[in-house]
């Protein structure tokens, strides 16, 4: 059987038991997006499993065996935050990202743009580059990237039915303006404020860690916080064990 050398860069998401002592690890990776690898725990058993540390970056040594199952032969860390395992806060958040990150789609045309969103944002969280970026900015603004880059997040600059400009948000239908949403149930329509449209749009049209940075007054950041978790697990379909972990503690 013919073998392929591989290398792929990214993080650990998940590690699934698999047979008796091996593993499944789920990865996000720059140049194929989400991929499952099977490792042998002889494999694994060395010093070369630093991959394993949370939230490490790594430069992955595969073997691709022509049977679809690409198989683990070593790694060397690139890049790790140390700092999150030091707030309880930070290490849930980046914990929630790395959760999310296991919804990335198969088959995407942009995957390094994922790994960069969750690489940015775990970044943001040592407080290496800035302490003044609150942890509920830097979450809300991997939710609403994340969902944009899915192709989940509607355009925040006019209503999805009929051009005007949006008041409301509802999570079938997109932004609204008020004409548009009187024709729906008022339980299902969310009023969101000029304040909220030009964050989301911030966050939508900037790149890098410049998405970060952008003030708003705190109710309406308060109710953009609550407005783009629910739409997250709404659009997911998940209860996401981590997000309930992190609102536990930042609560």
């Amino acid at each position: 059987m013919s073998r392929e050398f591989v290398q792929l860069h990214g993080i650990l998401l998940k590690i699934i038991p698999y047979a008796e002592n091996d593993s499944l690890l789920q990865l996000l990776t720059a140049e194929k997006g989400k991929v499952i690898i099977f490792a042998k725990k002889s494999s694994t058993n060395n010093k070369s499993n630093s991959y394993s540390q949370p939230f490490a970056y790594s430069k992955f040594e595969l073997i691709s065996r022509g049977h679809g199952m690409m198989v683990y032969s070593g790694s060397q860390m690139i890049e790790y935050f140390p700092e999150l395992r030091q707030s309880p806060y930070a290490m849930a958040a980046g914990e929630y990202f790395c959760e999310v990150s296991t919804f990335v789609p198969e088959n995407i045309d942009n995957p390094n743009e994922y790994l960069s969103l969750l690489l940015n944002s775990l970044y943001l969280l040592t407080g290496r580059k800035s302490k003044n970026i609150d942890i509920k900015v830097i979450k809300l603004v991997f939710e609403i990237a994340f969902l944009q880059l899915s192709g989940l997040m509607p355009d925040p600059k006019e209503c999805s039915s009929c051009g005007n400009k949006p008041d409301y948000w509802h999570f079938d239908e997109g932004f609204l303006c008020e004409n548009c949403a009187e024709k729906l149930h008022l339980s299902e329509i969310h009023k969101v404020d000029k304040n909220m449209f030009a964050a989301i749009d911030h966050i939508m049209t900037v790149n890098g860690v410049r998405r970060y940075s952008f003030t708003m007054n705190s109710e309406s950041l308060k109710s953009l916080i609550y407005l783009s978790e629910q739409y997250m697990k709404y659009r997911l379909e998940a209860e996401l064990k981590t997000l309930n972990v992190y609102k536990s503690l930042i609560n």
